[in-house]
């Protein structure tokens, strides 16, 4: 779950019940893919720092730039991806 301060463009719409480690960066890695295969410009998103490698390789195969920025809540980081697949 992000954290209160995070505005979020997810919602859910039933509760999981399976709290795990992997399985809570995966859900949240599955959900910025959805984005990434739009290839929306400009995507922004709190997310754990555990799954950094992840989403390192995720913005690669897509064609998007990844920067992390620090997050106030220990755990977290804020990620922004920008597509630029195209440019030279």
């Amino acid at each position: 779950m992000p954290p209160p301060h995070a505005p979020s463009a997810y919602q859910l719409l039933v509760a999981i019940l399976e709290h795990s480690p992997l399985f809570m960066y995966g859900f949240e890695a599955g959900m910025l893919w959805s984005h990434l295969q739009r290839k929306e410009p400009l995507i922004v998103a709190t997310v754990h720092d555990e799954n950094h490698e992840v989403l390192d390789a995720m913005a690669e195969v897509q064609g998007y730039a990844l920067d992390f920025l620090s997050s106030p809540t220990p755990g977290w980081l804020i990620a922004r991806f920008v597509y630029t697949e195209g440019e030279e």
